[in-house]
């Protein structure tokens, strides 16, 4: 996640949105049901 934002932040003209938005699909609830099952223990 933190490298992900370093070529976000620091190298944006570099970015293929169909890659970024795959992740936000993809990645991004399984790093939400992630964190709520940490929170629920």
């Amino acid at each position: 996640m933190i490298a992900f934002r370093n070529i976000v932040v620091h190298g944006y003209e570099a970015i293929d949105d169909a890659i970024v938005w795959g992740i936000i699909e993809n990645e991004v609830p399984r790093l939400l049901n992630a964190a709520r099952a940490v929170m629920d223990e």
